[in-house]
Order: structure tokens, then sequence, then C-alpha cells
């Protein structure tokens, strides 16, 4: 059982086992003297605050303020947030274990059975190892759930060998980042890489309606970052009169505002996002417990006539 407390309801002090034993408890010995360990013996491991709470006999240590403050932020569990998202209206939860060198095919298993338990949606599962990818994609199928969408594939030679046909195996839609050894700048050299990537999965069967491209979208405030903002928004525009019948696309939306103040990330997301959707994104990956954000889509979604209007979609919620 879980209890969500209110900020104002958080305990602020621990209580303290020990004054309350029949007996006291064996002191710690040093590892060298075999004496009691005293607290200038932890002096050199430990603050003298947290020792003092360690041999206080004080039935109740208050909380420090700042560890307040950071229980009052409440940061959710992987499977909380899980919920959360599906409730926020989420269509798809990315699964994102970047390389995974170590164990990677046995976190990929635990990750996916884990979020399965609290949440049917499909899964983007997100990760350059390809042992992890096959072991998601099979995890995914014998749980039943939804084909996974494979994030991702590049021009670079590795990933063109090894992930991209696990797609093509499994029957999955993928999604290509226009990139080879580095992310180009020009708009042109992405509409050709995205053109490679689009012909290499027709090759092996893959058709364009499970493509997502990925332009690749950098944080404004690197040395050519309004560069590469505005070389994505004329590739969306590139892509639509590209392919017949027409690729889909994504992006990482948050990362144009990596770098960024906090109080400055959600502006310019809620711009970028709707300046993406003009030039022909079908698709983003975003933080859907951000209310503005999802405010936003469900705008952009209403006033492009994707979506019946409702008072609702302008309100925060």
């Amino acid at each position: 059982m879980r209890w969500n407390l209110p900020v104002d309801q958080i305990p602020e002090a621990w209580f303290n086992v020990a004054p309350h034993l029949p007996a006291p408890l064996q002191p710690s010995l040093h590892p060298a003297t075999r004496q009691p360990v005293g607290p200038d013996d932890l002096a050199p491991l430990f603050p003298m605050a947290l020792i003092g709470q360690e041999v206080t006999s004080e039935p109740w240590v208050d909380i420090p303020g700042a560890v307040l403050d950071v229980l009052g932020l409440w940061r959710p569990t992987p499977l909380v947030r899980a919920r959360r998202l599906e409730a926020a209206g989420t269509d798809v939860i990315d699964i994102n274990l970047g390389p995974a060198r170590k164990d990677g095919d046995a976190m990929m298993n635990f990750v996916v059975e884990t979020v399965a338990e609290v949440s049917s949606l499909p899964l983007c599962l997100d990760t350059t190892n390809h042992v992890a990818m096959e072991a998601g994609i099979n995890k995914v199928l014998e749980l039943g759930l939804p084909k996974p969408i494979v994030n991702s594939f590049s021009a670079q030679p590795d990933k063109m060998e090894n992930i991209l046909p696990l797609a093509a195996k499994y029957d999955c839609e993928i999604i290509g980042l226009t990139m080879g050894q580095a992310i180009p700048i020009d708009a042109n050299e992405r509409v050709a890489i995205a053109y490679e990537l689009v012909v290499a999965a027709n090759e092996l069967g893959i058709p364009n309606e499970k493509i997502y491209i990925d332009p690749i979208i950098l944080p404004i405030g690197v040395d050519v970052g309004q560069m590469h903002a505005v070389a994505v928004v004329e590739v969306l525009k590139m892509l639509s009169e590209m392919f017949e019948p027409n690729v889909k696309t994504t992006c990482g939306l948050s990362n144009i505002s990596n770098g960024a103040p906090d109080s400055l990330r959600p502006p310019i997301n809620n711009v970028f996002v709707a300046m993406l959707a003009s030039a022909g994104m079908t698709s983003a990956i975003v933080d859907a417990l951000d209310m503005e954000l999802m405010r936003t889509i469900r705008l952009i979604k209403a006033l492009s006539n994707q979506s019946l209007y409702s008072v609702s979609d302008a309100e925060l919620r």
C-alpha cells in the first residue's frame, strides 16, 4: 500500500527506535583497533550532523530542512510515472536505455516487463545495443503488447547492419536519424541521408508507413544551434514532397532547450513544437506531464482540424 502525502503533511522528524529497545545495541567496532567507534572515528567519512543522528538517544530526530525540500519535490518512481504518462494522454512510452553495454538484454527485459505491469500502451525501445533491442522486442511480443517502435538507426554502418534488420524481422516501425558519422548542419545533406535511410528500409521490405524520420534537434544554445533549428524546419517541409506514400516524422523536442535555465525551457519548447507542427512534423517525443506543452499540442491538433475542439483543450490539465 502507498500513501502520497501533500507537502504540508510530510513528517518533519524521523522516529529513532534505539531508545525503545529493551537493551542497547552493541556498538560498532573500529576495524583496526577493535574498539567501539566514536564520533572522531566517523568524522573523516560523514558530516557531523549525520554522525549526531547516528549516535543520538533522542526518540525523534529532526529531518534537515534541505532534505525536506527534496522530499517535497517528489520525483515519482518509474511505475508511478508510467501510470501518470498514460493518464496524461501519452500515445507511446519511450524506454531509453542508451548504450546499455553491460547486461543490456536483461536490463531491457526488466524495464519492459515492469512498465507493462502498469500500462498497456505501445512502447518505443531506444538503445544502440542491438542485442538489448531484440530482447526488448521479444519481451514485448511475449507480453502480448503492440509491436514496439525501434529507436533508432542511422546511416552509420553498424546501425544499418544491426538495428534496421530487426525492424524488418519483427515487422516493427522504426525511427531513422538523419546523420552519418556526424550531424550535418545543411538541410539538403540531411534530406539526402533521409533518402538513403528510406531506400535501405524499403529494400528490407519496410514500407514508408512504418518509417519515422528524425531530422535531429540540437540545443539552440550551442554555437550552431539556431542554424540547426532552421535546418530541421526546412527538412520537414522537403520531406513532405519527397516520398509517396509519405514517411512519418518525429523528434526529441526537449533537445532544443537543453542547457537553458529551467524557467526558460517551457517557452522555448512550446514555440518550437508549434513551428515543427506547421512544417509538417507528425509526432514528437515529449514530456506528457508538462501541462503547458500538452495544452499547446492539443490546440495545435484542434486548430489544424486534426481533432474536435473543446474548451478543455485550452485549459491546463
